[in-house]
């Protein structure tokens, strides 16, 4: 091997030496770290939520209701597709009614029926619905046909079965 080949031999390895030791000390990507998936998370935070929101009973105030009604609404906006989301729609209308709230109730009750149509809370918040628009508004003609909605699109379940009976009350026969 003559001399010169020999030294670009040597010049080429300590290149690469160079090369590996800055390359060592350059910078990398944190790794990454799977968090949990989005329906474990959704039951996370809603376990945290409606454990605070079962706490307080009926000793909550005006502002504790709207505290509830806002984490509540995170969990429905972050995982709109998880199972948890009709349940935490539904609890935006119960804790709306709660302050007495009556319009914003019947609106979030809506929402359960007709983004969660197949929620076992949409027959629920249909038959809640018809509660507010007898006694709290007392419009009994929009009672009467939230409860009729309800015996048509949820035959056989116990709200259906209470609707029949307020119909009753109301002196409407089915």
């Amino acid at each position: 091997m003559s001399p010169e080949s020999r030294r670009r031999i040597l010049a080429f390895l300590a290149a690469l030496v160079l090369l590996l030791a800055v390359a060592s000390f350059w910078p990398r990507p944190p790794p990454q770290v799977e968090g949990p998936s989005p329906e474990i998370a959704a039951l996370e935070a809603y376990q945290l939520v409606h454990e605070g929101y079962s706490r307080g009973g009926w000793g909550f105030s005006y502002g504790d209701y709207l505290f509830f009604i806002d984490q509540y609404g995170e969990i429905v906006e972050k995982y709109p597709g998880s199972e948890w989301a009709d349940d935490a729609q539904f609890e935006i209308a119960h804790a709306s009614y709660s302050i007495g709230n009556y319009e914003k109730a019947i609106a979030e009750y809506r929402r359960v029926v007709e983004e969660y149509p197949r929620s076992e809370t949409a027959p629920l918040a249909l038959y809640l619905t018809g509660r507010i628009y007898e006694d709290k508004l007392r419009d009994t003609e929009a009672a009467w046909a939230v409860y009729t909605e309800l015996i048509r699109r949820y035959p056989g379940t116990n709200p259906a079965s209470m609707a029949e009976g307020r119909l009753a009350r109301m002196g409407v026969a089915r």
